[in-house]
C-alpha cells in the first residue's frame, strides 16, 4: 500500500502542548452565558443576536450543521458562517488569516451554538491546524496538531476523539485514535494499526475503508469497516478508550445473508440509543437502518428498502433515505414502516447531502456539474423545499 509518510513515532504516545495563538474578530465581545438552565414554558425565549457581524451574500455553501430550527453553521470555499434564522441570513465568523479556499479542505466540527472546531490539513496526513472557539466564533484560538484530517468528534466542549486518517490504498486505511480532554488544545495517541509504526496494533484491520466514529461516551466508540467481503458485517466497538478494538456481531437480515455490506457511521443520541445506515449488495441493493437500545451491546435491523441514496437521521425514530428523486423515503418509527412522499423538486443529478434536525425542518446542499452550489430548506418533513441560496 502506497501512502504518504506519517510522523515517525506515531506508534508512541503523543502530547501536543498547545501552541495557542489568538485568532480574535474584531469588535466583538462575549455573550453573556446563562447561569441555569431554563426549562421550557409558556414564557416565549429571549434570542440574543449575534454582534453586527458582516453577512455574506448568497454563500457557496459547502457543509451545513444546523443545530436546530435557527441555529446553524456552515462552511464555504472562503467562509465560516453562522445562522440564526434557520440559514435566510449568514454571518462571516471566519479566523482572522485564512487563505482563500481553505473551506475546500478544510473539516468543521460543531458541537452547539458557541464550541467549534475547524480543521485546516497543512501536511498529509501528520500535520494540521485546529481552531478552537468558545464563544459562537467571535473569537478563535489554534493550535498545531499530529494530524490533518479524518473523523472528528467532541462529546463536550472537553472531551473530542479523531480516527485520523493516514492513508489509503489497495482497499486498505491506516488510521490512529488521537483523544483531547481539554477542548482540543492536546492530544494522546491512543492507537495507530499502521504495521510501519512501532506499536501498531490489528484489532482495528489495516484492510477496509472505516467509515467514521460513533462515539457513546469517551471510553465507548464504534467504527465501521467496509469490506468487499460477502455474508459479514464489519462494525468493531472499543470499551477501553480506543486502545483495543473486537469486531462485533451484529446479524445480516433474513434475505440478505450472502450480501456484502457497505455501513456508515454510527451515531448515539444518548447511552442507551444509537443507530447507523447500510447498504446491502445483493441481486439488488437494500437500505437499512440498525438500532441499538442498550447502548451498543446488540444491533438490530429495521425493515429493509428497496431504495438507496443519501441519508438523514433527526432522532431514534426519524429516518429519511433520498436520492434527490422526486420521491423521499421518510420512517417516522424507527424505521419498523416506510411511506414514499412526492417532493416540489427533482435534485436528483445535484444532490450533495441533506439533513434534519426534527421530523419536519430540513436542509439539502446541492452542486451542478458547473460547481454551483445552493441552499434548500423544508418545514414539512421533506414535501416541500424552498431555495435559500444562490
Amino acid at each position: 500500500m502506497k501512502r504518504v509518510p506519517a510522523l515517525p513515532r506515531l506508534g508512541v504516545m503523543l502530547m501536543i502542548t498547545a501552541l495557542t495563538l489568538a485568532c480574535n474578530l474584531p469588535g466583538l465581545s462575549a455573550r453573556a452565558t446563562p447561569s441555569a438552565e431554563v426549562l421550557a414554558s409558556e414564557t416565549p425565549a429571549i434570542v440574543t443576536p449575534l454582534p453586527s457581524l458582516a453577512p455574506v451574500v448568497a454563500p457557496s455553501i459547502a457543509y451545513v450543521h444546523m443545530l436546530d430550527r435557527q441555529e446553524g453553521w456552515a462552511l464555504s470555499e472562503d467562509n465560516v458562517l453562522r445562522t440564526e434564522d434557520g440559514g435566510e441570513l449568514w454571518r462571516d465568523v471566519t479566523p482572522l488569516g485564512l487563505s482563500r479556499g481553505f473551506g475546500l479542505s478544510a473539516a468543521l466540527t460543531v458541537l452547539d451554538t458557541d464550541h467549534a472546531w475547524l480543521l485546516i490539513p497543512l501536511e498529509y496526513p501528520a500535520s494540521g491546524m485546529l481552531y478552537r472557539t468558545t464563544d459562537g466564533g467571535r473569537n478563535w484560538t489554534s493550535v498545531p496538531v499530529p494530524f490533518s484530517g479524518g473523523d472528528l468528534e467532541f462529546l463536550d466542549p472537553r472531551q473530542g476523539w479523531i480516527l485520523a486518517d493516514l492513508g489509503a490504498g489497495a482497499g486498505s486505511q491506516a488510521v490512529a485514535i488521537f483523544r483531547t480532554t481539554d477542548g482540543g488544545l492536546t492530544w494522546t495517541q491512543t492507537y495507530v494499526n499502521d504495521p510501519t509504526f512501532s506499536g501498531a496494533s490489528d484489532t482495528l484491520p489495516l484492510s477496509g475503508m472505516k467509515s467514521g466514529l460513533g462515539l457513546r461516551d469517551f471510553e465507548h466508540a464504534w467504527v465501521g469497516v467496509n469490506m468487499p467481503v460477502e455474508g459479514e458485517m464489519y462494525l468493531y466497538n472499543s470499551s477501553d478508550g480506543g486502545r483495543t478494538w473486537v469486531q462485533q456481531s451484529v446479524p445480516l437480515p433474513v434475505g440478505s445473508e450472502s450480501a456484502q455490506v457497505m455501513i456508515n457511521q454510527p451515531r448515539f443520541f444518548n447511552a442507551r440509543e444509537g443507530v447507523f445506515y447500510a447498504v446491502l449488495y445483493a441481486n439488488e441493493p437494500t437500505s437499512v437502518f440498525y438500532r441499538t437500545q442498550d447502548g451498543g451491546q446488540t444491533w438490530v435491523a429495521t425493515s429493509s428498502l428497496a431504495e438507496r441514496g443519501l441519508y438523514a437521521v433527526a432522532s431514534p425514530r426519524d429516518f429519511w433515505i433520498w436520492d434527490g428523486g422526486p420521491q423521499l423515503h421518510v420512517s417516522h418509527d424507527g424505521g419498523l414502516t416506510w411511506e414514499s412522499q412526492t417532493t416540489n423538486v427533482d435534485l436528483r443529478d445535484v444532490l450533495a447531502s441533506f439533513q434534519f434536525v426534527d421530523a419536519d425542518y430540513g436542509w439539502a446542499l446541492t452542486i451542478n456539474e458547473n460547481g454551483q452550489r445552493g441552499l434548500y430548506r423544508t418545514t414539512d418533513g421533506g414535501a416541500h423545499w424552498t431555495a435559500l441560496t444562490p
